[in-house]
């Protein structure tokens, strides 16, 4: 075994590690629009104990995930001991930003899981590369996935999750 080929599955962590850079110093506020602000008040109502009203909304988990996360911002960041309400609406780019990094953080995870679990299923290194590179086709969806508090980019992570449960599946031995 050469040298090259000991180190070749280390190749996977490319891609997300690519993918995670760029989604933390990708320029929000050149993209900013009113759909971050519309679900961290929606979550600001969750974490108020009311319900949103429309648990139809594909944003529903988002605005969920958003209540928890801004609730533990809250928690670890608040030295004048505002009211959540009070913090969260007094800087609301600093919770969109917070919940934002938490997607990015959530969809590198799926993204190298994804390359990993391919890996570990093929044998291959071509596999899991092609599937990562997949999430970089479109400038369009990662400026969702890197930009926005929103449906995307959970649909992103669960996609990943849905494509890892495949490529798991389709290379089990025993499929019962």
């Amino acid at each position: 075994m050469t040298s090259l080929s000991r180190y070749k599955k280390y190749l996977i962590f490319i891609l997300p590690l690519l993918f995670l850079i760029a989604g933390i110093i990708f320029n929000r506020a050149k993209y900013v629009n009113d759909p971050d602000y519309i679900y961290i008040v929606n979550a600001l109502v969750i974490c108020d104990g009311h319900s949103v009203g429309h648990v139809d909304n594909p944003g529903t988990t988002v605005m969920q995930i958003a209540a928890a996360i801004m609730a533990v911002m809250h928690l670890f960041s608040n030295p004048e001991n505002e009211t959540l309400i009070n913090h969260v609406l007094g800087n609301p780019d600093k919770f969109v930003e917070g919940i934002r990094l938490v997607f990015v953080f959530i969809n590198t995870l799926v993204l190298f899981l994804l390359g990993w679990i391919t890996f570990k299923k093929t044998k291959s290194i071509w596999a899991p590369i092609l599937l990562q590179i997949t999430c970089f086709i479109s400038a369009n969806a990662l400026d969702h996935v890197w930009s926005k508090v929103s449906p995307e980019p959970m649909l992103f992570a669960i996609v990943g999750i849905y494509v890892i449960t495949v490529i798991y599946y389709y290379f089990e031995e025993k499929k019962e």
